[in-house]
């Protein structure tokens, strides 16, 4: 059976405990970390993840560009992906500052609670911490638009860190930009 790798690739000096931890508790089976990834560095990186698997095996390689800085996360995470070129792909998130997953956790526990089908995506705060980015978060019952979540059912809901990154409107009316 192929081996399920991660590669951590941290705009940060030091290469993040939490993410790693995280990954193997996902099912990764190796996660290798690298700190002080750049757009002028990661180039050799990228490439070894896609030139070395068959394409039926690159689905168990995959890239999580990390950090605390968001900016810095999504300049990497668009030098990664100029990398690629037909099926020298592999999966790739961006995840800086937690930004991504704290979006996305609110959102299943928001479905939990109550029905989503229908009612409208929005993204907000793109570069702050617990605000959802423009890559990563699902749409509500398939369907792409906007979704606002008040901040204080986002703070009863999935907590302080992502209370801002949605509002909710009570009869799923259409939100303001």
């Amino acid at each position: 059976m192929t081996q399920k790798l991660l590669f951590l690739l941290d705009t940060d000096p030091v290469p993040s405990v939490f993410d790693t931890v995280v990954a193997y508790d996902g099912g990764a089976d190796h996660v290798i970390g690298y700190a002080n990834v750049t757009p002028a560095n990661v180039g050799a990186l990228v490439d070894g993840a896609i030139y070395t698997r068959g394409p039926k095996e690159k689905q168990f390689t995959a890239l999580f560009v990390g950090g605390g800085d968001m900016v810095a996360g999504e300049t990497l995470f668009k030098a990664v992906r100029k990398r690629f070129f037909s099926n020298f792909r592999v999966s790739v998130m961006l995840d800086s500052n937690g930004s991504n997953t704290t979006a996305a956790a609110g959102v299943a526990l928001l479905a939990k609670a109550k029905p989503l089908a229908g009612k409208k995506g929005h993204r907000a705060r793109r570069h702050r911490p617990g605000g959802p980015a423009r890559r990563g978060l699902p749409a509500f019952g398939g369907r792409r638009g906007r979704h606002h979540l008040a901040p204080e059912v986002a703070r009863r809901r999935c907590g302080r860190r992502a209370a801002g990154a949605f509002r909710l409107h009570a009869h799923g009316d259409r939100g303001r930009r």
